[in-house]
């Protein structure tokens, strides 16, 4: 259909809305200080250049499980039942089937003395898409058990929050997500692309997804391995 950089855009905008009717495809430049605000819930990729982004006090992401988030960053602690299935799973990885050991390590390695950080959503659907029924798992009952509490969980774990407001750095490949009720600040020199989900106000995912504070591991929609690292090169030729 054409590059996102092309003066054909507009072609590809209009095709994607075609099949995504409630997304809308956008580009930008941000040259400046500037605040980004939508009405709808909208992601923004950066595809070239750097700037700053202004995250405020109390804001929560599920980062840090890549390069360690800055010690003005305070995560959760988790549920105690929590920390007993992870416990579990790392002393019952032998226990289940070949292709979910390692996904399963992902989860595990996230677990951090006290504390459990970063998103293992990534790590849930590579489960659930393994092609593994999930009666065939594991034999183990106690593995199975503490693997369920673990995904029942995804979304609450993992997650830290901000003590003071401060400006951070971004880059080429890093997402940022706007609500209605959280703007966000962005100053520097940066070309991006978006998408305004329009029947959608609001996300689990943190308003923030720096590549270098994720832990490069496939899922998602992307199962192979070394995902990250393959994605600035791509984000650098400017490809829809």
């Amino acid at each position: 259909v054409g590059h996102i950089d092309s003066p054909n855009f507009d072609r590809v905008a209009g095709e994607f809305h075609t099949r995504n009717p409630a997304s809308l495809l956008a580009r930008g430049v941000v040259e400046s200080e500037t605040e980004i605000a939508s009405d709808t819930l909208r992601y923004i990729w950066l595809e070239s250049g750097s700037g700053e982004c202004f995250i405020p006090e109390g804001a929560r992401t599920a980062e840090g499980d890549g390069k360690p988030l800055d010690a003005i960053y305070v995560p959760d602690l988790p549920q105690p039942a929590v920390m007993h299935a992870l416990a579990a799973l790392e002393a019952s990885l032998d226990a289940f089937a070949p292709a979910l050991r390692a996904p399963i390590e992902a989860v595990v390695a996230r677990w951090r003395g006290s504390h459990f950080i970063g998103d293992i959503a990534g790590e849930s659907w590579l489960l659930l898409e393994s092609g593994v029924p999930r009666s065939e798992w594991t034999d183990s009952p106690r593995a199975a058990a503490a693997l369920n509490v673990v995904i029942d969980a995804f979304r609450h774990i993992g997650w830290s929050e901000k003590s003071a407001g401060s400006w951070e750095p971004i880059k080429a490949g890093d997402q940022l997500a706007v609500t209605p009720q959280t703007p966000l600040r962005v100053r520097g020199v940066f070309r991006y692309w978006s998408i305004d989900v329009t029947d959608r106000v609001s996300t689990h995912t943190s308003r923030t997804r720096r590549l270098p504070h994720l832990r490069d591991t496939a899922g998602g929609c992307n199962f192979a391995f070394d995902a990250f690292r393959r994605l600035p090169p791509h984000l650098d030729r400017g490809r829809a």
